[in-house]
Formats: structure tokens, sequence, C-alpha cells
């Protein structure tokens, strides 16, 4: 019994000893594998990329974008620009339109995103390029408005039971006055009120047009320092209040609107041989800026011998001579005195003389 139990004793401590080294055996592989495993891991973590890096390529890959979008919106304003009468269906009109608008759409966006100073790069020039493409894109929009006018089919008259008495003849006679269209305006002030009044007239208070069509024309119609004034702002309708503000703000001040007549008459050029078509322009640029004058409330009537004094000073030699002779043997005639604010209409003898 004795000898029983030490064998027994013998075959428990061997099979805890065989289980000690298999789990001594385990472990030293499971350390050996765990780099492995670790390098595993490290291989399938991503690259993490310092955060300017990111931001410059990011960037990089705007201006990249922004330089394809160009060049497209280029090549297709050329296209339409370019396309014959005959090459226009109303369907073709309206799809590059929206072509068109998708790509200025996107131009935008880039462009505000490479205008944020963290994203500087001075091999976009901002200014440049966005005056050119935004050039481009006004003058193919208008292009589409127009074909796409003219190809709208007119839409049906509905009948009126009871027309109203005076509708007809106002309708007959708008059919037969001429189409007006509204001179560009060049960004002079002394120019502003005529183009002002026939604007307001024609598409600022026609309540056929949308605030979009309205901004739309008066981008359209100005030039010099009116379309720089006018650049930023997007053709969207809620800018058009806004745009037509800022050229009143800058251009309805009394003072600086006289300053600016003024100046335009003391910078009239002399003429350099006789002519009866360069008087006559002589007398109507003297009569444009005494009439915007006396719209200024200025007293003009009592300036007489101002204007005849610019008048005499543009004269060339031989006309001046005649002229003064003439207006002397006139004046003789009517007691010496020269009417009041009839200056212009003196004014006009040396074209008869010539």
């Amino acid at each position: 019994m004795l000898i029983q139990a030490k064998t027994q004793q013998h075959d428990v401590c061997s099979w805890h000893s065989d289980d000690r080294d298999s789990a001594r055996g385990l472990a030293s592989s499971f350390r050996s594998s765990v780099p492995s495993i670790t390098g595993c891991i490290s291989s399938l973590a991503p690259n993490r990329v310092p955060p300017a890096r990111e931001q410059l390529r990011e960037s990089r890959n705007t201006m990249t974008t922004q330089i394809k979008l160009i060049n497209v919106i280029t090549e297709l304003c050329g296209t339409i620009q370019s396309a014959g009468h005959d090459d226009w269906t109303l369907g073709r009109a309206q799809a590059r339109q929206e072509l068109l608008q998708g790509y200025w759409e996107d131009f935008l966006s880039n462009h505000l995103a490479l205008m944020d100073p963290d994203n500087d790069d001075p091999s976009y020039d901002r200014a440049s390029n966005y005056a050119l493409v935004q050039g481009q894109y006004v003058d193919a929009t208008g292009v589409l408005y127009d074909v796409e006018s003219r190809l709208q089919p007119e839409p049906r008259r509905p009948e009126r039971v009871m027309p109203h008495p005076e509708a007809p003849a106002s309708a007959q006679l708008h059919s037969r006055l001429p189409q007006i269209n509204v001179p560009d305006f060049s960004g002079r002030r002394e120019d502003w009120e005529s183009f002002r009044d026939l604007f307001k007239a024609l598409i600022h208070q026609s309540s056929h047009l949308s605030n979009v069509e309205r901004l739309f024309y008066l981008k359209t119609l100005v030039r010099g320092d009116a379309r720089s004034a006018l650049d930023s702002l997007q053709l969207t309708g809620d800018n058009y209040d806004t745009a037509w503000k800022l050229l009143e703000s800058r251009y309805e001040n009394r003072r600086l609107l006289v300053h600016e007549h003024l100046l335009a008459l003391r910078s009239l050029k002399p003429l350099r041989e006789p002519s009866a078509k360069a008087i006559q322009q002589l007398i109507d640029t003297l009569s444009r800026h005494r009439d915007q004058l006396r719209t200024l409330k200025c007293p003009v009537d009592m300036w007489d011998a101002w204007f005849i004094s610019i008048a005499a000073s543009c004269m060339d030699l031989v006309t001046s001579q005649a002229w003064e002779a003439d207006l002397e043997r006139r004046m003789r005639k009517t007691a010496l005195t020269l009417p009041p604010g009839k200056a212009i209409t003196w004014l006009h003898s040396p074209t008869s003389t010539l």
C-alpha cells in the first residue's frame, strides 16, 4: 500500500510538472509573437500627416482645381460667344446656361477658399483671375439671355371680357415706340445724372424684371470706377439694392457733381481750325453742362459772361474774330445787353458765320 501511494504521488507530481512546462512554453511563444502582432497593428494604422502639410496639400489641390475651372469657363464662354445665329435652340441655350452657372458657383467657392489668409499662395493672382472670369461669365450670360428671349415662345394673351378703355390705345402706342437702349455709364460724375434717370425709367422701375436681371443689366452697363465698385458683388437678387445704393452714395454728391461739371467746362480743348461741325459740338457740350448745372440748382442764368468766355477761348483765331464782330453787331441792336440765360443761344452765331 505504501509503495502504491508513493507511486500515485510521483505520478501526480509528474503531471503537475508537465503542466508547468507546457504553460511556460505557451507563455514563451506568446511573448515571442507579441512584436509581430504589434508590427501588424502599426502597419495597419494610417500615416499621420502634420496639420500644416495637410493644409498646404489641400490648398494646392484647390488651386489646381481652380486653374482647371478657369480654363473650362474660358473655353465655354468662347464657345457661347462664337456660336452662330442658327446654332442655337432653346434647349441648348438653357443647358449651357445651367452648365455655366454650375462652373461659376464652383469657381466662387474655390476663390473664397483661396482668399483665406491661411491658404495664401502667391502663384494665384486673385484680382486678375476673378475679374477675367467674371467678365467672361457676364458677357456669356448676356448672350444666353438674348438667345433665350429670342427663342422663347410668346405667351398666349388671355382674353379680356371687360378691357380698360385706355388699355388698347396704350398698347398700340407702346407697339409703335422704338426700342430705347440705355447708354453705358462711363464712371464719370458728369455723366451720372443722364444715366441714372434713363436706367431708373427703363430698368430700375420696370415691373417685368427681377432683381437679378436688374443687377445683370446694371453690371453690364457701367464702366471705369463704377464697374470696379460692383465687381465684388455676386450676381444675386439680394445684391441689387446694395449695388444701386452703392452707386448712389458714390455719385449722388451735389458738391462733387457741380465740381465735375465746372472742371469739364474748364478742360475743354481749343479748336485747331475753323469747322462748323466742331463749333456745333462745342455748343452742344456747353448746353449739356449748363442744363445739368441748372438741375443741380446752380444760377447758370447769371453766368452768361462766363459761358461766352469759355466758348471764345475754345475757338480758333479766325472763328473767334468773326464771332466777336458778329456778336458786337448784334448787341448794338439790342441796347448793348445780352438777355439773361441766352448765352448759349447767342453762341450759335459762329456756326451760321462758318
